[in-house]
């Protein structure tokens, strides 16, 4: 979508990561008992306080770089405002259906101040174009896109691929400067082969010779050109050969009993490749989580773009259509709707997931995947999205038995087992994506992750709320709760004061500062909820 690493980072990747979160928050304040949303908002800030200070100083202790300060300052200062907020509406005790749809809003307005300053930064900053000699550049993993001197190009290769284009030398000499595309080496080992194919569309026949001074193979000999006619992607010689003993390459689906082979191989939840290698211990897994498995591969469709036909399977992504509109009802208790007598919704939704699969069926080949394709992604993550909610309703039930088993307030079951449950997604993908070369990308997600949980998770399950009670819902607040509000805040406060100081250079001092922080700050939550510390 030739998007920015911080636009990716504070959207996508903070709803991948915020999912949990905001559905918790959901479950927490809809089932609340009088007003009590203690879990939510422990939940809430504790995971805040968790990222901003353990995840962000894990992503500058595993590489430390140097932050872009126009968005970094943008993402502080609105979840500043946005906690403040919260702690407004804490501190009175209510919040009424404008308010709560209001952090919704915030939310929506942050966004459009990410993408309209983006613009308006690449366009009042924008290098001049110079035509110069293009070369090959591996083995750099900066991000260009925040910086002065570089610039991004619209122009993208016949896969879809964009080329980023670094400037060297003086920005004020263009005569003395070259332009080279630039492709991160921080992405995964599987695409390699596939970036070898866009460099070589990229450059031409004419720049082979070129690429193979900078250490390239010779993609003229291993480079197939599409066609365009039938919408098949270009492949490396020996790519079919190899992909078609699984029996689903596209000149191996000659029939329909095919395509049923190919279906029973696509929900099949056993890993049968790797069967023979894997040890007593590993095969009693696979058979212990087959059957949530089989439920994910019927429910789920994936597009990989490192898979043979991107992962296309005619019949299983059918009956998917026909399957997700009622997994979607069960998991969210709607499947005894009725819409008009007798007429129940899941017939509704049976009957528009039918037409659906037939329309698929009868305009797609079961050899290569349709254009269409890309849209069964969307499909996937919404039904991934349901899967969360589902998930994250049995947690909070599970959190709230605790609590009344070992005598534990809510609160805390928020800032801590919520909170750290929440949040390994959090650790696991910044970091991992810092690790890859992209750690504004990660810091990004850090500020505006949490950010998104906030808003989104407040806004949403207070709107149901106010709405469930007739326009106004009370919050029952107490000390702890304040706590968690002084701790987001002095987290914060401390990355800007930090961030300034050092000229925006997250380094180690500042990701050990960072851990300090949170273990002071869970050390006083724990200790006044016990009330050793009374305020």
């Amino acid at each position: 979508m030739k998007l920015s690493q911080n636009i990716v980072g504070v959207t996508f990747l903070a709803f991948g990561n915020g999912a949990p979160d905001i559905f918790s928050a959901v479950a927490a304040i809809t089932n609340a008992k009088d007003g009590d949303a203690g879990l939510a908002i422990g939940a809430l800030f504790g995971a805040g306080v968790f990222v901003t200070t353990v995840v962000t100083g894990s992503v500058s202790i595993a590489r430390p770089f140097e932050l872009a300060q126009r968005p970094f300052l943008r993402d502080a200062i609105f979840y500043v405002g946005a906690a403040f907020w919260t702690f407004y509406i804490l501190y009175t005790g209510k919040i009424w259906t404008a308010e709560a749809v209001g952090f919704i809003l915030l939310y929506v307005g942050y966004v459009l101040v990410v993408l309209i300053g983006r613009k308006v930064y690449q366009t009042r900053l924008k290098p001049k174009e110079v035509r110069l000699r293009p070369t090959v550049s591996i083995g750099t993993n900066q991000d260009f896109s925040e910086n002065e001197g570089y610039s991004s190009s619209p122009e993208t290769d016949g896969f879809g691929y964009g080329a980023i284009w670094q400037y060297v030398g003086d920005r004020d000499k263009p005569q003395d400067t070259t332009k080279v595309p630039h492709h991160p080496t921080g992405i995964s080992e599987a695409l390699l082969d596939t970036e070898q194919v866009v460099c070589a569309s990229l450059l031409g026949e004419q720049n082979t010779a070129i690429a193979g001074q900078n250490g390239l193979p010779d993609f003229t000999r291993q480079y197939r050109p599409s066609d365009e006619s039938s919408g098949n992607q270009p492949l490396l010689d020996g790519d079919n050969d190899e992909k078609s003993e699984t029996g689903c390459a596209g000149k191996c689906l000659v029939g329909f009993w095919d395509e049923v082979k190919c279906l029973l191989r696509g929900i099949n939840p056993i890993d049968v490749e790797d069967w023979k290698d894997k040890s007593v211990v590993g095969k009693i897994y696979e058979i212990f989580k087959s059957p949530l498995q089989l439920l994910l591969q019927l429910t789920v469709p994936i597009v990989d773009h490192t898979e043979d036909k991107h992962g296309w399977n005619r019949l299983l992504n059918c009956l998917q259509l026909i399957i997700d509109p009622l997994f979607c009802l069960l998991v969210t208790k709607n499947i005894s709707r009725v819409l008009i007598g007798n007429f129940y919704l899941w017939q509704l939704l049976l009957g528009v997931g039918f037409i659906l699969a037939l329309i698929v069926f009868l305009t797609s080949k079961a050899d290569r995947q349709p254009i269409y394709h890309c849209v069964f992604a969307y499909v996937g993550f919404v039904v991934s999205v349901f899967w969360i909610y589902s998930t994250a309703n049995e947690i909070v039930n599970l959190l709230q038995m605790y609590g009344s088993v070992f005598h534990l307030s809510n609160a805390v079951l928020g800032l801590t087992l919520l909170a750290w449950g929440n949040s390994i997604g959090d650790l696991v993908s910044d970091v991992t994506v810092a690790k890859q070369g992209y750690p504004r990308m990660a810091v990004a997600a850090c500020f505006g992750g949490p950010l998104f949980n906030m808003l989104l998770g407040i806004g949403i399950s207070c709107t149901i709320a106010c709405i469930k009670n007739g326009g106004t819902f009370h919050l029952s607040t107490n000390t702890l709760q304040f706590v968690l509000f002084g701790g987001l805040a002095a987290s914060l406060f401390f990355s800007l004061f930090f961030m300034v100081a050092t000229r925006f250079h997250a380094n180690r001092v500042y990701g050990i500062c960072l851990y300090v922080l949170y273990f002071v700050f869970l050390a006083v939550a724990i200790l006044t909820e016990t009330r050793v510390i009374k305020w």
